[in-house]
């Protein structure tokens, strides 16, 4: 398959000519003059063309060419990738504009023609309009040249993972009621220099108190007939086995940057916005290839295999249909811990409760947390609650995207004034 990142090339290219053909059309509802709001449009016209679960990785790479191309024209922060040798002099070049149109570049080398003239060209006419003449031309290169430059990384080929199977005590295989075998795409991390760069300690020996104590409780609390589990745990493990983490916590930030604007309009937006993407997109990166390298079985085969002293229970079987993969660490506890440090570093002064709301289900539920770190919480929780994860596992989860979270605040930093 061709590298993604030479399809934004390639759309880069082309750009001028789809403009000579009226896309600079006046319109209404320009953007504000500092921006603010134009970053988290964007990133809704590329959920609105998703449609369904958009890759970590392209979303990663529209943040990271939105912010690098609005640094190109008006410096602020650091860039996510250096300067190509050939990109245009940013002198004149209207900074919105620059990064619309990567925005609009990056877009166009993922989605169909017609999704985009019906989502993404009625916002680029917003910004063209309301851009002065004069820098419009100089806006488009610099953006389309800095849109192909930060999202070489994260649109470079994946390779593909698979989970491989055993028979031995301890060791991932596939589970029911399904039995599935899986593989999974995985690139390079963007905030780390290769996968193993935060690898985590082994989980539990089968012979530990630990694993005997985590092990009894996600037996008793875990699975579909417990009696100890209460109505609201098994609502709070549903909820979340509905959603994206992914998803959720960019859907939160967008929707905390509404209520609450932060100072420096498009230039805080697009920082706060790349490096949640960023972030999230290693958190899934990073969590899959600690799950290859442990390998460790998930709940319901070391309750229906007996371990851990505990009598074998065959007929043993989970809240929620548990995920083809292994178990260590929660993929689902390391996406939240990622997404509520960001949103914690970024909102220090946004008191609770935080609402958040279900992406997935289409009544939409919403549930109230005193914080961010609330939601991290529950979400780990949740996954012993539905049974398919140890909380040794769900506690990993949560450390691991607490360093990736440290590793994402310090990239892209404010330049010296």
């Amino acid at each position: 398959m061709e590298r993604l990142h030479h399809l934004v090339r390639r759309a880069a290219c082309g750009g001028a000519l789809l403009l000579a053909f009226g896309l600079a059309a006046p319109a209404q509802a320009q953007p504000a003059a500092d921006g603010a709001g134009l970053v988290a449009r964007w990133m809704r016209v590329s959920d609105t063309l998703d449609a369904g679960e958009p890759s970590p990785l392209a979303r990663a790479a529209l943040a990271m060419a939105m912010h690098d191309a609005l640094n190109a024209a008006a410096p602020r922060h650091a860039r996510w990738a250096s300067p190509a040798r050939d990109e245009p002099p940013a002198a004149g070049a209207d900074p919105l504009l620059a990064m619309s149109f990567a925005a609009f570049t990056v877009l166009a080398a993922l989605h169909e023609r017609d999704g985009m003239r019906t989502h993404a060209e009625p916002l680029l006419r917003q910004v063209i309009a309301a851009a002065p003449p004069a820098a419009r031309n100089a806006a488009i290169a610099l953006g389309a040249a800095a849109a192909a430059t930060a999202a070489e990384r994260p649109m470079a080929d994946a390779a593909l993972t698979s989970f491989e199977t055993s028979d031995q005590p301890g060791r991932w295989r596939p589970t029911p009621p399904n039995f599935r075998r899986s593989s999974i795409f995985m690139n390079e991390p963007l905030l780390f220099p290769r996968r193993d760069a935060l690898r985590i300690a082994p989980p539990p020996g089968l012979d530990s108190a630990r694993y005997a104590q985590d092990l009894a409780e996600v037996r008793r609390m875990g699975g579909q007939d417990s009696a100890a589990r209460t109505p609201a745990q098994t609502a709070t493990a549903r909820f979340w086995a509905l959603q994206s983490s992914q998803r959720g916590f960019m859907e939160l930030l967008l929707v905390t940057m509404d209520a609450h604007p932060p100072e420096g309009g498009a230039w805080t937006e697009a920082r706060l916005v790349s490096q949640m993407a960023a972030a999230l997109a290693d958190s899934f990166t990073l969590a899959w290839e600690e799950k290859r390298a442990h390998a460790a079985w998930r709940p319901v085969t070391a309750i229906r295999a007996g371990s851990g002293g505990a009598p074998a229970d065959p007929n043993w079987i989970s809240v929620i249909d548990t995920p083809a993969t292994p178990d260590y660490p929660s993929g689902h506890a390391a996406d939240c811990a990622t997404g509520a440090v960001l949103m914690q570093a970024a909102f220090p002064h946004v008191a609770g409760p935080v609402t958040y709301v279900a992406l997935d289900p289409v009544d939409r539920p919403r549930r109230s947390y005193p914080n961010f770190t609330a939601i991290a919480t529950e979400c780990a929780e949740s996954r012993m609650l539905a049974g398919v994860h140890f909380r040794f596992a769900n506690e990993a989860g949560l450390e691991l995207g607490r360093a990736i979270a440290a590793q994402a605040l310090r990239a892209v930093p404010p330049l010296p004034r």
